[in-house]
């Protein structure tokens, strides 16, 4: 089993990267490959899983984190009885602070809104989880704000994943002194502007 691989991202995948390490190609599965730049020379955390198929041949798949602290929740979320390696990485699709903090705070309702997640795994999570980071120490101020804001969202009727990317661009420059209301409308533009994106890619291809 390999804790970490070395080498440069050669290409970049809907669901996955394609990482050259001494020679070797691996096809690794991870949670945002937006995340990853083709060319980057980093070291990426591995978790490897032997798999069969149909023919009952062996299968290796391999999942990646950016960080350690990524690692570690996945491997932490695969100790709940009924995630697997693909529910684990899907939620780590979220960020990574705010999970640590709803499973130690107990929120269970706040949860169960972050993405590939819903309320009777949010219970089953904390339920093994929240002993394991009831001490670990994040920024409050900016959880506060991702929280009101995950919230407001799913509240105007937009989609987990929709909210998601919205926290992912915004979460990087993320200024708690703004007021909640100037943060909705940011997420809001950010929202439409990728879902008219989208539309149109959709509209050329036919």
């Amino acid at each position: 089993m390999y804790s970490y691989f070395y080498g440069q991202v050669v290409a970049v995948n809907k669901r996955s990267i394609t990482f050259e390490s001494y020679g070797k190609g691996y096809l690794i599965n991870v949670a945002n490959p937006n995340e990853f730049t083709v060319g980057n020379k980093m070291k990426i955390y591995i978790y490897d899983q032997y798999t069969t198929n149909n023919k009952n041949a062996f299968l290796k798949d391999y999942y990646g984190f950016i960080t350690y602290g990524h690692k570690e929740l996945f491997l932490s979320l695969m100790r709940c009885n009924g995630i697997g390696p693909k529910t684990a990485l899907n939620i780590c699709k979220n960020d990574l602070n705010l999970i640590k903090e709803l499973i130690a705070n107990k929120n269970q309702e706040q949860l169960s809104q972050c993405q590939a997640i819903n309320l009777k795994m949010a219970a089953n999570i904390i339920e093994t989880l929240s002993e394991h980071y009831k001490n670990i120490n994040t920024n409050p101020g900016a959880n506060n704000a991702i929280i009101e804001l995950i919230s407001a969202l799913k509240n105007l009727g937009y989609s987990k994943e929709d909210i998601q990317y919205a926290i992912d661009q915004i979460k990087a420059n993320l200024n708690t002194e703004l007021e909640i209301s100037s943060l909705i409308s940011e997420a809001i533009k950010l929202i439409i502007n990728r879902n008219t994106i989208s539309n149109q890619i959709i509209h050329d291809s036919h």
